[in-house]
């Protein structure tokens, strides 16, 4: 009896940690649908709540309800709330032209006619419009240049908001034609309708840094690299110079010339946030010394230097010769071991490149043709 009073406690604990793992506070995650638009992420929630429990819950869950600030916002908006599955008859709001709504943030509860964006119910936010549309007192103007899609008659006469009954403080975006609007539009409706409703939550600034290695030269590795503030795991992209691109946080760029030179770009996305960050790369002038050396048991005598219409070159391992002009550009490449005579009457005057390479690293001279 006891063993069977033990399995059934456990069964019970199994039950509770997979509801309690599946549910964020205020709303089921299976529940929901996220998208991103721009640098933005969105939720739409499809549990039934008055527009100040959806406000509340938004700020829960370390967000607001959206705000909305144009037309192609709106639509991606609108695009969610369908592709999250809800049905444009999901509920019908009778005080709406009974039709179905999701709640966003705008609300004239704390002011009558003051139109906020107010999306954590704090009576703080953007105020875009004031008054009545011509449903109403007729009294209605946008504020500023902030944008808003009320209920328009023949897409030209503003309608809403009307606060019909003098009891309309919240606003809610039409998925189908009512009369005084048309889908996608917003219409003021009583603040205790039970909508679904969408969450917009705000960018957490990672601050990338992007960097590369101090001392490069050709021939030599690019170690580019890319450090954030805080815990979270973005994805990385980076382009530059040469065609280059890397989804990697750290990439490497082997053998480099100065085809690489330039400016690096790094971008993070993180859950829609983005940022961008840029590192500067320099070849061969920040090298110094002659030699450059990544085997220091290759040895390695190129003379002479200045040279003129030949150049001998003794390494004491097989090796690649690869010779390259100031801009990267590979004049010669040839296969050598022990003492090499290289014609190079052809060459113009003008600082050149020597990369030798063997199995087990490399060595680069800086040579000039006089």
């Amino acid at each position: 009896m006891k063993t069977m009073k033990t399995k059934l406690l456990i069964i019970l604990l199994t039950i509770i940690f997979l509801t309690v793992k599946s549910q964020v506070s205020c709303y089921t995650v299976a529940n929901t649908y996220t998208f991103t638009f721009g640098t933005t992420k969105y939720r739409v929630v499809k549990e039934l709540k008055t527009w100040q429990q959806a406000a509340a819950c938004a700020v829960a869950d370390g967000g607001h309800l959206v705000e909305i600030n144009s037309a192609s916002e709106n639509t991606a908006v609108y695009n969610g709330i369908v592709a999250a599955g809800v049905s444009s008859v999901y509920t019908s709001v009778n005080d709406g032209g009974g039709i179905a709504y999701v709640w966003i943030g705008a609300t004239d509860r704390h002011n009558e006619g003051t139109w906020l964006w107010d999306g954590n119910n704090d009576g703080i936010g953007v105020n875009f419009w004031n008054g009545q549309g011509i449903g109403g007192l007729n009294n209605g103007q946008q504020v500023g240049s902030n944008y808003n899609n009320w209920g328009r008659f023949n897409v030209t006469f503003i309608m809403e908001p009307d606060d019909f009954n003098s009891n309309q403080d919240a606003c809610g975006i039409a998925l189908e034609d009512w009369p005084l609007g048309f889908t996608q539009e917003w219409n003021d409706i009583d603040i205790n309708n039970n909508l679904y409703y969408v969450i917009e939550y705000p960018c957490l600034t990672l601050s990338p840094i992007a960097s590369v290695n101090n001392t490069l030269c050709v021939g030599s590795t690019i170690n580019l690299s890319a450090s954030i503030s805080g815990s979270a795991t973005p994805t990385y992209s980076w382009s530059g110079p040469n065609s280059f691109t890397s989804n990697v946080q750290n990439p490497v760029i082997a053998n480099a010339s100065t085809l690489n030179i330039g400016t690096y770009t790094l971008t993070i996305n993180n859950g829609g946030c983005v940022e961008t960050a840029t590192t500067q790369i320099t070849l061969v002038s920040p090298c110094t010394g002659i030699y450059e050396n990544s085997n220091i048991d290759l040895l390695v005598n190129a003379f002479p230097n200045p040279f003129n219409d030949e150049l001998t070159i003794d390494v004491n391992e097989p090796s690649q010769i690869t010779i390259t002009n100031a801009l990267g550009q590979v004049i010669k490449t040839v296969d050598v071991k022990g003492k090499t005579i290289i014609e190079t009457n052809d060459l113009p005057k003008a600082l050149y490149i020597l990369s030798i390479k063997t199995q087990n690293g490399s060595r680069v001279i800086k040579l000039v043709k006089e």
